[in-house]
């Protein structure tokens, strides 16, 4: 699951980066092509950024569990003891959602989000002062 998910995020990169260079590259700009690259490579974007936020919250589901578990309360002292050896496994055992040995957070998925925020925003920028040059 987690490699299908890698090969997803990486190969909406590259479109995103192949729909922009055929952008720019272009010699006659006209909106309807500039909203039909665009608008083609969006669901594809979305759809990856989306289920990158999916992975991560099972990851931070994961990491809130040993203190979900830990606020159970108990009356018996044997008990107590096999609680805290439960809690301590769910810690030690580090659960989440990994992609490729590494443990896929909220804050990992926000920085691929900002990235390719900045590079969808330097597009527009670039087809739109390429526009305004043409006319």
């Amino acid at each position: 699951m987690g490699g299908s998910i890698l090969a997803l995020q990486t190969s909406v990169l590259p479109a995103l980066l192949l729909a922009g260079a055929h952008l720019v590259n272009q010699n006659s700009l006209t909106c309807a092509s500039c909203a039909q690259c665009i608008f083609g490579i969006t669901p594809a974007v979305v759809l990856v950024i989306h289920t990158l936020f999916r992975a991560a919250a099972v990851t931070e589901k994961c990491i809130h569990l040993p203190a979900f578990v830990n606020s159970w309360i108990s009356d018996d002292s044997a008990m107590e003891h096999k609680h805290h050896h439960f809690v301590q496994y769910i810690l030690n055992s580090s659960a989440g959602f990994y992609i490729k040995g590494l443990r896929l957070t909220s804050f990992m998925v926000l920085k691929v989000t900002y990235m390719l925020g900045m590079l969808g925003f330097s597009l527009v920028v670039t087809i739109t002062l390429k526009s305004v040059d043409q006319v």
